[in-house]
């Protein structure tokens, strides 16, 4: 593999499943940590980063697989981040120097184009049509397909814009017996509906001409369309839905102990279900959970529902 400098210090460029990658010791080496820095930043939130999309765990066997190539790999596998992991973990670090580290290995490392690294010719994607719960979606993959992005670029847009739904488990599975041409191993996946991918696109300032064929997508007669009317029990309903979120933000600033936090919210939880914003009760809606995460998407997409009509 070729190396890169950046900020005066040597690194290997790295490629993991098709996409380029760094190590811990790589970040702590370009932005002059003290060695463990990036390694206890994870460990500290490793519950925010999703497997095999901000990071890959590679060990000896799984490497055999692959045309990444490491000597010595670790008895316990070698973390190697992607461009939005990478992101994630030096969001602490705030410097000047820090900033300009980012600038650098973004643009020259991430963002070379794919030529420059050696890697394995893949079978070329096939867009095809995927519907969730009969509602047309799109994955990050396709978006890449069809707009050219990088899927680290769109995975980063898409979690700070809170877009999208996560899914994994039971709903990854009803996910696949809906659309039984999906395979892989992969255990979450975000999908993404049309309102999601209209201010993906927007906010990404992706031309109008790619955007087209998102469109056509989307409007395919093939695919059941989304009703487009408004009733007036829509917006009740979404008034129900900000009086539970306006609710639940109170009962988090009480100075009440958190088992009570906890039978309150799923008290509060059932009224979700019944309005079909959760699939169950829960104890915990906060937004790094995963119901959390899925209430606050299907809350966006419901509003921008009625919003565009």
């Amino acid at each position: 593999m070729n190396s890169i400098t950046i900020n005066n210090n040597s690194i290997e460029r790295k490629l993991y499943n098709n996409q380029p990658v760094v190590t811990f010791k790589d970040i702590d080496l370009v932005h002059e940590r003290v060695s463990g820095t990036a390694r206890r930043n994870f460990y500290k939130n490793q519950k925010h980063f999703i497997e095999n999309e901000d990071y890959y765990l590679v060990t000896v066997e799984n490497a055999k697989c692959t045309n990444f190539v490491h000597s010595n790999l670790p008895p316990k596998g070698q973390y190697l981040f992607t461009e939005s992991g990478y992101l994630m973990l030096v969001k602490s670090f705030t410097d000047d120097l820090a900033w300009e580290v980012q600038r650098q290995l973004v643009n020259s490392y991430f963002r070379l184009k794919e030529e420059t690294y050696e890697q394995l010719e893949i079978e070329p994607h096939k867009l095809e049509k995927k519907t969730y719960k009969g509602k047309p979606v799109m994955t990050v993959r396709d978006i890449v397909y069809l707009t050219g992005q990088t899927r680290d670029s769109l995975n980063w847009a898409i979690k700070r814009d809170g877009l999208g739904l996560l899914l994994q488990g039971r709903s990854l599975e009803d996910f696949r017996e809906e659309n039984s041409f999906v395979l892989g191993a992969t255990r979450r996946l975000n999908i993404l509906f049309n309102e999601d991918v209209y201010r993906l696109t927007k906010n990404q300032n992706i031309p109008g001409e790619k955007r087209i064929r998102i469109n056509e997508y989307f409007n395919n007669s093939s695919i059941p369309r989304e009703e487009k009317s408004i009733k007036v029990k829509d917006v009740e309903i979404l008034q129900k839905v900000e009086n539970l979120n306006a609710l639940y933000f109170l009962i988090q600033r009480f100075g009440i102990d958190e088992k009570m936090k906890g039978d309150i919210t799923e008290i509060i939880s059932e009224k979700y279900v019944e309005l079909g914003f959760l699939d169950h009760k829960c104890r915990d809606l906060r937004v790094h959970t995963l119901e959390g995460w899925n209430l606050g998407c299907k809350f966006q997409n419901y509003k921008m529902m009625i919003i565009n009509n």
